[in-house]
């Protein structure tokens, strides 16, 4: 089974579509609610513990040799 390409009718330029992609996005509070919180969470909570993990592991544990 072959899927063959058909191209679009309308030319639409990038810059076009990427403001129409915006305008949905942030229509929808829901999902630039969620994309905020997770961006929260990985700058406050993830981000520290994988820099100063490896840190306090050598320090504390003894290196990766433990």
């Amino acid at each position: 089974m072959s899927i063959e390409w058909v191209p679009s009718e309308s030319v639409e330029t990038f810059m076009s579509q990427l403001k129409r992609g915006w305008t949905v996005f942030w229509s929808r509070t829901w999902l630039w609610g969620i994309v905020v919180e997770f961006s929260c969470a990985n700058e406050l909570i993830f981000a520290p513990v994988f820099d100063l993990g490896p840190v306090i592991a050598r320090q504390s544990l003894g290196g990766a040799s433990t």
